[in-house]
């Protein structure tokens, strides 16, 4: 704490007194554990002008109740003469007549709880376990907003590197803001990254030095992201890389037949995800873009994919032979008159003219982790898959993004936010299946075999691959 008495505070020199200072309207402050964030997040919420003005209404997010219950804890003392935590769910009710909100996020939907109110302040603690997404947060941003003179509106996010929505911030705050004015051209907003190390907190290293000698003792990768607050390395991640970047080429339609391949998983309230992926003749995997958007009807997709298809220069309109897809866009819904129609029938009715098939995927979520890992790792120093950068923005994010399963740490958490990532997932065990047929047809081919062959990347198969693909 940095209380002088029960009744005064004062930030301590360095980050904690620099957040108070800020004008941006948004400012994400964090990094390290152990840094002060939550109670710098605690004095900029009661900042006088703003709780001595009876329009005053704000809101306080943590990620779950659990969270949010350890903040009011220590919003009752912190606020004691200012403002009084009540009821259930629990309101602030600041001495001048305004009030704060208080609410978790769950995942996207809890959105819904906050649109269409004016918050001149909202304050989120550990903001990149809440918002999985950009979108999630934008959609939240649309609240912040001041009809009432003399109070500015205001965004502060606290948070530690990780998490689901570690990829965008880093991209939107820590890469363009960080300790400066960042002008966006686009929205015209303001915004600021202001960066902590645990040994900001004097105070709190000086009280608590076990949890000090914790830290330091930590592995390097965790020492690094929460004694440091480096975003640059944090555990967690199922997918540290998703293969190696690559310039795009034009890829002539005699080698799209039959290794132009596409995968896909639907979605309605949340985003449909669907990529282009081409195997070239050494049976490596390119992805060549990805397609990812909520749109309200599944036809709006699809013709949206067939669209960026037929115009993908690489490709010069070339198809997919096979688009390997979620099951649910198989899901009949009765309609009248005991017609049903599915998701994957809008698909196909649009594509019927292009002879794409459209296959349920592999949905195995454990043995999919397992091909994913075996085509994202190196081996003679590369690995077998490559991206077009410019064209898989989402899919770098999204794919790096998910995290171990902490109950299973041979698959990812299901998280909203996943969807590239799952789709990604039936696109290489859909290639992996494929490969290995391939493999198989060319080692009978030969005479070197006659048995079915396991896709398995590293064997004894793969070796003999190669030799007969040489010969």
């Amino acid at each position: 704490m940095n209380e002088v008495n029960d009744n005064v505070w004062r930030p301590q020199k360095g980050p904690q007194t620099e957040v108070l200072s800020r004008s941006e309207r948004e400012i994400l402050y964090g990094g390290a554990r152990f840094g002060g964030k939550s109670e710098a997040g605690l004095a900029w919420l009661c900042e006088d002008e703003y709780i001595n003005n009876p329009a005053f209404y704000s809101l306080v997010i943590r990620h779950d109740y659990e969270d949010l219950a350890n903040w009011l804890f220590r919003a009752r003392r912190f606020f004691r003469g200012r403002g009084e935590v009540v009821g259930n769910p629990a309101i602030i009710r600041w001495r001048g007549g305004g009030i704060t909100q208080t609410g978790h996020w769950k995942d996207k939907n809890s959105v819904h709880k906050y649109l269409g109110n004016e918050y001149q302040k909202i304050l989120v603690e550990e903001s990149t376990q809440c918002f999985s997404t950009m979108q999630e947060y934008e959609m939240l941003l649309g609240s912040l907003r001041s009809t009432t003179p003399g109070l500015v509106p205001q965004i502060l996010m606290t948070t530690n590197p990780g998490g689901p929505g570690h990829t965008w911030h880093k991209k939107y705050f820590v890469e363009k803001a960080y300790n400066k004015c960042y002008w966006d051209p686009e929205s015209g907003s303001s915004r600021i990254f202001i960066p902590s190390k645990f040994s900001d907190n004097k105070i709190g290293c000086g009280l608590d030095k076990q949890y000090v000698a914790w830290l330091n003792g930590l592995s390097s990768k965790l020492r690094a992201a929460w004694r440091d607050g480096s975003w640059d390395a944090f555990e967690g991640q199922m997918f540290p890389s998703v293969g190696m970047r690559e310039l795009p080429f034009i890829i002539d339609p005699s080698d799209s037949v039959g290794r132009l391949f596409a995968s896909l998983d639907i979605g309605i309230g949340h985003p449909t995800s669907f990529g282009l992926w081409w195997v070239d003749h050494q049976n490596n995997p390119h992805r060549l873009f990805t397609y990812k958007n909520v749109l309200r009807s599944h036809r709006a997709h699809a013709q949206e994919v067939y669209d960026k298809l037929q115009g993908f220069k690489w490709t010069r309109g070339m198809f997919p032979s096979v688009c390997w897809s979620s099951h649910d866009a198989w899901t009949k819904a009765n309609l009248r008159d005991g017609w049903t129609y599915s998701p994957i029938d809008e698909y196909m009715d649009v594509f019927k003219e292009k002879g794409t098939q459209f296959v349920k995927a592999n949905t195995d979520r454990k043995a999919g982790c397992m091909v994913m890992q075996e085509f994202f790792a190196e081996k003679d120093g590369q690995p077998t898959v490559r991206y077009w950068d410019e064209y898989n923005q989402t899919y770098v994010e999204d794919v790096t993004t998910v995290e171990f399963d902490k109950n299973d740490k041979d698959q990812y958490k299901k998280v909203a936010g996943d969807d590239t990532a799952d789709e990604c997932r039936y696109g290489l065990m859909g290639i992996a299946t494929w490969r290995s047929g391939e493999i198989q047809k060319k080692l009978i081919a030969s005479g070197a075999s006659n048995e079915v062959i396991p896709f398995s990347i590293g064997t004894e198969y793969e070796e003999m691959f190669r030799e007969v693909a040489l010969a």
